[in-house]
């Protein structure tokens, strides 16, 4: 039987580019498949950042079970007992925000009187007594005693943070808004200046040395250069930045002879000139 003119075909009647292009869709589809395997197998290895990641995602169950898994990559069994304990500080502070902090400080004893929050300081706890000078364990305990209300018990874990790391910010700048709560005024901007001096450009630590001057120490001037030096920064993920500019324009407008001399770049001109109304002319 002679074969019809065209392509070829295969004993079966198929074409060869059809075989051809069949075989690489196969190959294609399976390497999706290996890609596809080998990032789901990644995202849910038991690494610090897939961790992060769900710790982010507020997917407080699934990052426990990475935490909790055999083949965890986070080291030594304390850093295990403080990424558990930060975790379960997470799922306490949601908590609370689903609740919008309406029984935040209903037990005076214990502000924060949540079981999550316990469950984290029992994690906390036993990762100081494996790692006597684990930093982010003191650092997370400090943090939960501050909003406890347990307030020379945090005092303790942040000091104990900087026995290891004196440049630590975060527990620089916490310890300074502890100083604040606790009315130890002095040294609450002592702190909050020193944080300043290792970080000059950090938002945060300019926007609680203006509230600072603002609300405590009654210095209007020092409150609206600090204001006046976070927003040129322009924070815009920062929560507060409204809260900060409507405070900083108010005082401009209260105190106008102690408005600092430093440029307020945030006070940008008219993109467009101001259009000026027509003259009536009676036409």
């Amino acid at each position: 039987m002679t074969r019809p003119a065209g392509s070829p075909v295969s004993e079966r009647g198929l074409s060869v580019p059809v075989i051809l292009l069949s075989g690489v869709i196969a190959a294609v589809l399976l390497l999706a498949t290996v890609f596809a395997i080998r990032s789901l197998s990644g995202r849910f290895a038991p690494t610090r950042r897939n961790i992060e990641n769900l710790l982010t995602e507020r997917k407080f169950d699934e990052a426990l079970s990475l935490v909790e898994s055999e083949g965890t990559s986070l080291g030594d069994s304390s850093d295990v007992y403080v990424m558990a304990g930060k975790i379960w500080m997470a799922h306490a502070w949601q908590k609370m925000n689903e609740d919008r902090w309406r029984s935040y400080g209903r037990n005076e004893d214990d502000w924060f009187d949540l079981p999550e929050a316990n469950k984290a300081e029992q994690l906390l706890l036993r990762a100081i007594e494996l790692d006597r000078e684990h930093a982010d364990a003191h650092y997370y305990l400090g943090m939960l005693y501050m909003e406890k209300g347990w307030f020379s018990s945090a005092e303790v874990e942040f000091l104990e943070v900087l026995k290891v790391k004196p440049d630590d910010i975060r527990t620089r700048q916490n310890l300074g808004v502890l100083y604040t709560k606790m009315r130890r005024l002095e040294l609450a901007k002592r702190e909050l200046l020193r944080a300043h001096k290792i970080a000059p450009e950090n938002p945060s630590i300019m926007k609680n040395l203006s509230f600072l001057y603002r609300f405590y120490l009654g210095r209007p001037d020092s409150a609206m250069l600090w204001a006046n030096r976070y927003m040129n920064i322009n924070p815009d993920d920062d929560l507060d930045i409204g809260v900060v500019r409507q405070e900083l324009e108010e005082m401009m407008d209260r105190y106008p002879d102690l408005v600092p001399e430093e440029p307020l770049r945030w006070k940008k001109p008219r993109r467009f000139k101001a259009r000026e109304r027509t003259p009536f002319t009676g036409d």
